[in-house]
């Protein structure tokens, strides 16, 4: 156990709350250890370890559950595990067309969810009463009261500051300067955060998904725009301006407008559903359709012309493709790997999201775990 120190030496206070932070961490990562092993597992001294046990039990993070049957003689011994249903999150993902809701406890298990199909034209005007009446429709189908809801992020496409203010949004170009953070806490009650849609899914399949192994990761999010999220040595690279990631800005690299991708893939399919219209198109060029041949050949090149500056400029473990276009399958990475390993010094690992269309909500959600760790043994958590 590391001491912090001072002028006059250790600070009993902070010893103490080191001491429960390490005890709270073991009971999470235990699962329903004894104190026994509680003591062996953290080191520490039984008046300590007990000490920290009666704090967590009064702030009601832990509990004292029924000890396992034993054959062995004497009393039984004592279990304690985490409440996870000491408080609930939310995590919020937008990715131009759908609008995805979860709610959950404080392990991240999901206890309900919410989608809702959204026009971009009309998202602006109406998006925080979206967000409240989603939120509203998760606690009300988990039975849990509003006054448990600890925080909420929400992913959306743009560029977004660290105050919570979507600064940019190319998708919804009414969104400029929009303060969402404070325009959802006002309607939620409580802690919200805003992040890009892009980063919050290399957060998620960081967090669940194909890449848990990796430190160094990219998120390609294939959707309306193309979006870039970025984890650095397990840590999401934001920027100075919160635009780190923004690729598709540079023209060289034909990003700008994927939007014309989506509107010759509708055409192809004859269906407006991005991702369907997508599965459709690949599978075709695949069985050798000459129209839909041309297409992914033009929109692989491009795709790639991008994948490789990323590499050179990141040299990342992984690059996770995600979004609409991402469920055309296997043959989309098939021909993205050997457009891209052709021309890269160290190619990186090039893999199909595991989470699906459910990575930016679950990167949300863990943003949202993430500040709720920072409170479990403040003053602010009541």
């Amino acid at each position: 156990m590391t001491k912090a120190t001072g002028a006059g030496g250790a600070d009993p206070s902070m010893l103490r709350r080191l001491n429960a932070e390490l005890t709270l961490r073991t009971i999470r990562e235990q699962g329903e250890p004894t104190r026994t092993e509680l003591r062996t597992l953290t080191g520490l001294a039984r008046t300590t370890l007990d000490e920290s046990i009666k704090e967590l039990n009064a702030r009601g993070l832990i509990e004292q559950v029924e000890p396992l049957p034993s054959t062995a003689a004497g009393r039984p011994a004592s279990r304690f595990r985490f409440r996870q249903g000491a408080g609930h999150v939310v995590g919020i993902g937008f990715d131009g067309a759908r609008l995805v809701t979860a709610l959950g406890d404080l392990r991240g298990t999901v206890l309900a969810t919410d989608t809702q199909e959204v026009e971009l034209d009309d998202a602006a005007p109406d998006l925080v009463t979206r967000v409240r009446d989603a939120v509203e429709a998760c606690l009300t189908t988990a039975g849990v009261p509003r006054s448990s809801l600890r925080a909420t992020s929400i992913g959306v496409p743009g560029v977004v500051s660290t105050d919570g203010r979507i600064t940019r949004s190319w998708a919804v170009p009414s969104w400029h300067d929009l303060d969402l953070r404070t325009e959802a806490e006002s309607v939620l009650q409580c802690p919200v955060f805003v992040e890009n849609h892009a980063r919050l899914a290399a957060l998620g399949e960081h967090w669940q998904g194909v890449a848990q192994p990796c430190q160094d990761v990219v998120f390609l999010l294939t959707g309306l725009r193309l979006g870039v999220g970025v984890i650095v040595g397990g840590k999401l690279l934001r920027g100075r301006n919160g635009a780190a990631g923004e690729f598709g800005t540079i023209r060289d690299l034909h990003w700008g407008k994927p939007e014309d991708y989506m509107t010759e893939l509708v055409e192809l399919a004859g269906d407006k559903r991005p991702g369907h219209a997508a599965e459709q198109v690949f599978d075709a060029a695949a069985h050798g359709d000459q129209a839909a041949s041309k297409f992914t050949t033009r929109f692989v090149r491009d795709l790639a012309r991008g994948v490789r500056v990323i590499q050179h400029a990141l040299d990342p473990e992984m690059i996770v493709l995600g979004g609409h276009l991402a469920r055309s399958g296997d043959y989309l990475l098939n021909r993205l790997r050997e457009e891209v390993n052709a021309d890269v010094l160290f190619p990186a690992t090039i893999e199909l999201t595991r989470l699906g269309d459910d990575a930016i909500t679950v990167g949300a959600i863990r943003r949202t775990l993430d500040y709720i760790d920072t409170l479990l043994l403040d003053q602010r958590w009541t």
